[in-house]
């Protein structure tokens, strides 16, 4: 019978235990970019063999809350690369949980931080300085 503590997979995923870490939201950081609370936040959690972060809005219109990190701008791009570095130095993966709060009621989906862009140009999402 497997351990808590034993190394597992997830899909193509090799995880060193069975440990995953729901996302949480922490509204902790202004201007929708990840600062080093972030860092400090899932680096403290980076024992769990996978860490799901919170809530992230890939466009303005889905940030729905105040001081929820955003990976639409360049500045939230490099703040969630540091919180990833973090984290991966730990040997754990981590993902995404994207979301949105538009009044459609459209959900957010799973943002794979652990694969690293096939192409030039592939590491950021679109972002429209203009949008509101």
């Amino acid at each position: 019978m497997a351990k808590l503590f034993d190394p597992t997979s997830f899909g193509d995923i090799q995880l060193t235990n069975r440990i995953v870490m729901a996302p949480l939201t922490r509204n902790r950081s202004p201007r929708a970019v990840p600062n080093d609370l972030n860092v400090t936040y899932y680096e403290q959690r980076a024992a769990a063999g996978l860490i799901i972060t919170e809530g992230t809005p890939v466009t303005q219109q889905g940030q729905g809350y105040a001081d929820v990190p955003g990976l639409y701008l360049p500045q939230a791009i490099d703040g969630w690369k540091k919180v990833t570095d973090a984290v991966h130095g730990r040997e754990t993966e981590s993902s995404s949980s994207s979301s949105s709060s538009s009044s459609s009621g459209s959900s957010g989906g799973t943002v794979d931080m652990t694969k690293k862009p096939e192409k030039p140009g592939d590491e950021r999402p679109p972002y429209d300085a203009d949008a509101t």
